[in-house]
């Protein structure tokens, strides 16, 4: 059985999104690069699936460059990331 949904991004897509803020379109290998800079090391694959995941939630667009899927912020940050539980204001 799957988890529930969040109703708000889980910590690891709170780091996404700030990535995504900072510079958008990225390409899922820059947004990998990213994390790991930030000490979040991922296998390219969990950035993947995190990434389909937020594109269902709506937090994100996804569109194919080349042979590459690029990922978009949807929205500017929200007003409720600041002071959220994670304590990851935008």
């Amino acid at each position: 059985m799957s988890r529930p949904v969040s109703p708000q991004p889980t910590e690891l897509e709170l780091m996404i999104l700030k990535v995504l803020w900072r510079r958008s379109p990225q390409a899922v290998s820059e947004v990998r690069e990213a994390l790991a800079a930030e000490d979040r090391p991922l296998a390219h694959t969990s950035v993947i699936t995190t990434l389909n995941t937020m594109v269902r939630k709506k937090y994100l667009t996804r569109v194919k460059e080349g042979k590459a899927f690029v990922a978009r912020v949807m929205n500017q940050p929200k007003v409720w990331l600041i002071g959220n539980e994670h304590g990851l204001a935008a």
